[in-house]
């Protein structure tokens, strides 16, 4: 049956009260999201990269609930946000999104990325229309089973779950399941790898950059001047 669009929902990665509020509040007032949720970063047990990687991981879980919960034949876009972006410009993200959601459906593609961080050369690239590269602070999945590969669950396609695992590198038993929970991982590498895999993947406002860093694109970038990065406190 044809796929009919359910409207989109946020997933906003936070632990500190004051970033929460700016960020749902900014999310909000674009008037483009069903639904925006917080989702509280696990307590680091080894380090805040294994804290981040976790909450990114809680985040697709709960987006894959709430997917797995819409009507049949509804797919919708489910985005995760960290608490740090802003907005280049807001009268038109909304059909930026639009853009991008569009392209990604018409070329099968399972991800899009709300903003891009272009500065390491190799890592990110851009080839008719579609890139991949660094930053997971803004990016959308479509619909439970592309959900679901980033979780490695079994209930995907054969070839997303192998270019997923694939870009599982450089820790022991990192693409088991156990391993995704309990092995500390950079997940924007992983992200960038399985969009690279997939041949890039569409961004949203490719043609912003960020007020702060001209190299980085999109229509989401990270506000670094009010959100100082704390991963590596």
């Amino acid at each position: 049956s044809a796929q009919v669009s359910a409207g989109r929902e946020a997933f906003v990665v936070s632990v500190h009260e004051h970033r929460w509020l700016h960020t749902s509040e900014l999310l909000a007032s674009l008037r483009v999201f069903g639904a925006v949720w917080r989702v509280v970063p696990p307590t680091p047990t080894i380090s805040k990269i294994e804290s981040n990687f976790n909450s990114f991981r809680s985040a697709i879980s709960r987006a894959a609930r709430r997917s797995r919960a819409s009507p049949a034949g509804v797919s919708s876009w489910y985005y995760v946000f960290e608490d740090d972006i802003g907005i280049v410009n807001r009268s038109t993200v909304a059909h930026e999104m639009e853009q991008a959601e569009a392209r990604a459906e018409r070329h099968q593609l399972p991800l899009l990325y709300g903003g891009l961080c272009c500065e390491l050369g190799p890592r990110c690239q851009c080839h008719g229309g579609n890139c991949y590269g660094m930053c997971a602070h803004a990016w959308a999945a479509h619909g439970a089973d592309y959900l679901e590969v980033l979780l490695n669950r079994t209930r995907v396609t054969a070839r997303l779950r192998s270019l997923w695992n694939s870009s599982c590198v450089g820790t022991p038993h990192c693409a088991t399941r156990e391993g995704l929970h309990h092995n500390a991982q950079v997940f924007d590498l992983r992200l960038g790898k399985f969009a690279m895999d997939l041949g890039g993947v569409p961004v949203v406002g490719p043609g912003h950059r960020s007020p702060q860093h001209k190299r980085h694109i999109g229509a989401f970038y990270q506000d670094r001047r009010a959100f100082p990065s704390t991963i590596g406190r």
